[in-house]
């Protein structure tokens, strides 16, 4: 954290420690985009670091991961503010259980980015709980953002440095939308992991000390974000407000603030003035190391980190997470979450951050006017639409005609001042899109397949032309009424075609219990055309490899249980080989009937 040199994959974060298995996940984030979501999914069930790009261009290994995980991993995001992805995707459909949105009080946005993680050993009845606060949203993002990661294990005595992290935990169900609250194997999740939360002191990254403790706002009336005075202070933010960057300003008789030269200029001068102000040079976006085109892709682009520090004596003293220098977070109204991390000034101070390469990555800001925006009244226009649209009360219907299934969005379509809205469900190509009018009732969509059918709806919204022109697209989840029981078997189906998708699918599921090899040359058998493939799975090990994860990590069966039941032999070649069925009639048996209570 304190090298920008440093950089770790956020990936890396889900990565089970050695030993353990993950029991369940939860997650908060303003933005999101759905792509993000199955990466994440992705890292969790495999416990590796991948590109995501290859990650996300295998759908069989993402089907495997949303079996295994999706009852155990829940996502909390803002309402209104998830991507509308360029391109359809089946398996999105398959997120809808595990993602909720949610907003903050009184319109408030909810804006917290963190992830509670629960892992069991393997080896014992032992938890190792892991926090990850963090200033990036679940997007691709490549800005530069700020995290810590942090472990400990649950105790008996109540950690008072923890408690307001339990608190937000408690308090999420509050902000989900209404027709979007969790089931009650999801609420019984996050209130076990609450209650082993408080129980637990989070150790800080070297070399800072104590324990680290959390700040929760937007949960409780009257909290409010006060930092006490110091000698000197260091905020970074993207977005600034004038009246916390003044209430800021009388801390400490040295400031230094960091921030995006559009932000700035939007302040008087008077106001930066009592500041030394800094943006990141250009430079910073364009890896001086990268030696390649493809790396340079991933280089650093423009600041999303958010950070106050304030040194007191011979203390620093650090808060990191979502909370940007403005006012809602000043009043405590927006939903957040930072940790508080200190030690002492010479190790964990401004100076020795600075001269680790954080300052070279800036230049002194020289306050400047913005340009006109000729978009600026569209833009107004269309956030205004989107906001509308997010809180109005649509939800969709599946009907099944002679011709295929008819998606219906129902609702009224509130005031769109002029702006023009389409809209199509995620699961179709942009083309697909159709035109909502407003005060319009019904948009109904024909003639789909049931895997086709989902709760996501992403919508486009365009206002004004040429240089004033403004469009925004952005994807809802929407409550649905007569969704087909074969929906999830039907998306399966789409990927697991062949036995060779089936023997990969079997491959990723096994992967951690030494199995790997077995499919592997099963798999090899399958596309020499073995005409033994049953007697290749029976030499194999298959079933101790079954019987391994059994006893180990049984849960991750359940998706497989699902998929073997759903896969029903047909005229054509059955895609689950003899064998395999005959190998899972001796596990299933010894499978716990728990299934799809966590809807």
């Amino acid at each position: 954290m304190l090298n920008p040199d440093a950089r770790r994959l956020y990936s890396e974060c889900f990565a089970a420690p050695p030993g353990h298995a993950l029991d369940c996940a939860v997650g908060t984030t303003y933005s999101l985009d759905l792509d993000s979501l199955l990466f994440a999914l992705f890292c969790l069930a495999t416990s590796g670091v991948e590109d995501p790009d290859s990650a996300l261009g295998n759908p069989v290994a993402l089907l495997e991961a949303i079996h295994r995980l999706s009852d155990r991993v829940t996502l909390f995001a803002h309402a209104g503010e998830t991507h509308a992805p360029e391109r359809p995707r089946a398996l999105y459909a398959l997120l809808e259980r595990c993602m909720v949105p949610a907003r903050g009080r009184g319109g408030a946005i909810f804006h917290p980015k963190a992830w509670v993680l629960r892992y069991r050993s393997r080896a014992a009845d032992a938890v190792l709980l892991r926090v990850v606060v963090l200033s990036r949203n679940l997007t691709g993002s490549r800005a530069w953002d700020t995290f810590v990661c942090l472990e400990g294990t649950p105790g008996e005595v109540m950690c008072e440095e923890s408690r307001e992290l339990a608190e937000l935990l408690r308090a999420l169900p509050s902000f989900a939308v209404s027709a979007h609250h969790p089931a009650a194997a999801r609420l019984a999740q996050l209130e076990s992991l609450a209650h082993a939360v408080e129980r637990t002191r989070f150790e800080p990254p070297l070399p800072f000390e104590g324990a680290a403790s959390f700040v929760a706002l937007g949960i409780v009336p009257g909290r409010r974000f006060e930092p006490p005075a110091g000698n000197r202070l260091l905020a970074i933010s993207p977005f600034l407000s004038p009246e916390m960057l003044a209430v800021l300003r009388a801390l400490a008789p040295r400031a230094q603030l960091v921030g995006r030269d559009e932000e700035m200029a939007k302040c008087s001068p008077e106001v930066l003035a009592r500041w030394d102000a800094f943006v990141l040079h250009e430079g910073a976006s364009a890896d001086a190391d990268v030696a390649d085109d493809s790396a340079a892709d991933a280089a650093p682009q423009g600041l999303h980190a958010k950070a106050l520090v304030i040194e007191s004596n011979q203390q620093a003293t650090w808060w990191i997470g979502s909370a940007n220098l403005t006012d809602p977070v000043r009043s405590g109204a927006s939903v957040e979450l930072m940790v508080r991390l200190a030690g002492k000034v010479s190790k964990v101070g401004i100076d020795p951050f600075w001269d680790a390469g954080f300052g070279s990555l800036l230049l002194t800001y020289s306050h400047h006017e913005l340009p006109p925006d000729a978009a600026e009244g569209n833009r107004s226009s269309v956030q205004r639409a989107q906001r509308r649209i997010s809180e109005a009360t649509f939800e969709l219907r599946c009907e099944n005609h002679a011709e295929g299934w008819c998606l219906s969005l129902e609702g009224a379509v509130p005031e769109l001042d002029g702006v023009a809205v389409t809209c199509r469900p995620v699961s179709l190509a942009p083309s697909r899109e159709i035109t909502l009018a407003e005060g319009a009732g019904v948009c109904r969509f024909a003639a789909l397949s049931a895997e086709a059918l989902t709760a996501f709806v992403a919508f486009r919204l365009v206002a004004g032309n040429g240089d004033s022109r403004f469009e925004l697209a952005f994807t809802l989840k929407l409550p649905m009424r007569g969704l087909p029981e074969e929906r999830d078997a039907r998306v399966a189906s789409a990927i697991i075609k062949d036995r060779a998708a089936f023997m990969s699918y079997l491959r990723c599921l096994l992967a951690d219990f030494g199995a790997s090899s077995a499919v592997e040359s099963q798999a090899c058998g399958l596309e020499k055309g073995s005409a033994s493939q049953d007697e290749a799975l029976r030499s194999a090990g298959l079933l101790e490899s079954l019987l391994r994860t059994l006893h180990r990590d049984p849960a991750r069966l359940h998706g497989l249980r699902t998929l073997l039941a759903r896969c029903v032999p047909s005229s054509e070649q059955d895609v689950i080989p003899e064998e395999m069925r005959a190998v899972w009639a001796a596990i299933e048996p010894h499978l716990s009937v728990e299934g799809r209570a966590a809807e």
